[in-house]
């Protein structure tokens, strides 16, 4: 399905009405694990946004369980055409709780550039964000200043390595605020 959001064109496959859920985009730079704060965040009953690319990232959707409730919002920075849904997201889609997105339809691999349009069209689909750590080097700082200075909801995992990161216009979320912060 070929839809426009903001002059970007993209496609879907799966529920797109999850989309209208209040997703959050959810980041966290490669080098750090926050596989806890991950299974927690599963467990709520939200949609949940990323790209799915860091091995963490891929290591989260393969760890969905049964007492998972989270909906999820997968952004390929590939061609939609290109893409075959993992066996351990099939029951996923199949019960209407997954929702594959692209700007692409048959780009073979992913390119730097073609992440740059991917998270082009996250931002402009997501209003809210959680970033569980930003590596003070890498590419995330870019993102999470871009959303804060949008106004945009923005939450930050609550811990030492992400204490620059705590402002104005950023809540911190831990384990035990983070259903009563993310749903309330």
């Amino acid at each position: 399905m070929n839809i426009m959001a903001e002059g970007f064109p993209y496609y879907c496959n799966g529920n797109k009405n999850l989309l209208n859920h209040k997703p959050i985009a959810v980041f966290c730079s490669r080098d750090h694990t926050a596989n806890e704060t991950f299974a927690e965040l599963l467990k709520l009953p939200v949609a949940l946004a990323g790209g799915w690319q860091s091995a963490l990232e891929k290591r989260v959707l393969k760890n969905y369980s049964e007492d998972s409730q989270a909906n999820i919002i997968y952004f390929l920075a590939k061609g939609i055409n290109r893409f075959n849904t993992p066996k351990y997201l099939t029951s996923l889609m199949n019960s209407g709780r997954l929702l594959v997105v692209s700007p692409f339809l048959d780009e073979k691999r992913i390119e730097k550039r073609f992440v740059a349009a991917r998270d082009e069209l996250l931002l402009s689909l997501i209003q809210r964000f959680l970033f569980l750590y930003i590596n003070p080097e890498g590419s995330l700082k870019n993102i999470f200043t871009r959303c804060v200075n949008q106004g945009r909801q923005v939450y930050i995992l609550e811990h030492q390595v992400n204490s620059a990161y705590l402002r104005d216009g950023v809540t911190s979320v831990n384990r035990n605020n983070m259903r009563e912060v993310l749903l309330g």
